[in-house]
């Protein structure tokens, strides 16, 4: 049987979870500009065995560009500081996750179109970043939300007539 592309299947259903936060050291991304995948290739080169733990992606709008870090978990064995990198907590809280199983390094540009129709879907807490957990086989997708219930279904507009 051939293997459909992801971007053929619905979304995988979303599921709430309360996360603890997370210590990283993190480096910012351009957004007006090269965009995330620079800042990565910083992160990624500057860890102590980056393979060894969750690298992240933090997004936060703002007035402005938003907020991008690429970030990797702290490990307890890493030194206080790393050059290039800042310190950082990717914040705790409930978030709702939804997993993209697969090859997630072919549909980097389909994740803001994920994230805005979880935005749609829940009650979005903005003063916190949502997050991209990036695994070898997976990508995770977080948002943060202020309770745990979906937003109620919006009904279509009837259509216009002259």
């Amino acid at each position: 049987m051939a293997r459909r592309d992801r971007s053929e299947v619905p979304p995988p259903v979303a599921v709430f979870v309360e996360r603890r936060p997370v210590p990283v050291f993190r480096y910012p991304a351009d957004m007006t500009g090269a965009g995330p995948k620079p800042a990565f290739d910083v992160l990624m080169s500057a860890l102590p065995r980056p393979k060894d733990r969750e690298i992240y992606g933090t997004f936060l709008l703002r007035e402005g560009p938003p907020e991008y870090f690429a970030c990797g978990a702290r490990r307890p064995d890493d030194p206080a500081e790393i050059e290039d990198l800042s310190s950082g907590v990717v914040p705790g809280g409930l978030y709702v996750r939804r997993v993209f199983l697969g090859d997630w390094r072919n549909h980097l540009e389909d994740i803001p179109g994920h994230f805005q129709r979880m935005v749609q879907e829940f009650h979005h807490d903005a003063s916190r970043p949502s997050l991209e957990l990036y695994g070898s086989r997976d990508l995770q997708l977080f948002l943060p939300v202020t309770d745990r219930s979906p937003r109620a279904a919006v009904p279509p507009r009837p259509a216009a007539t002259r």
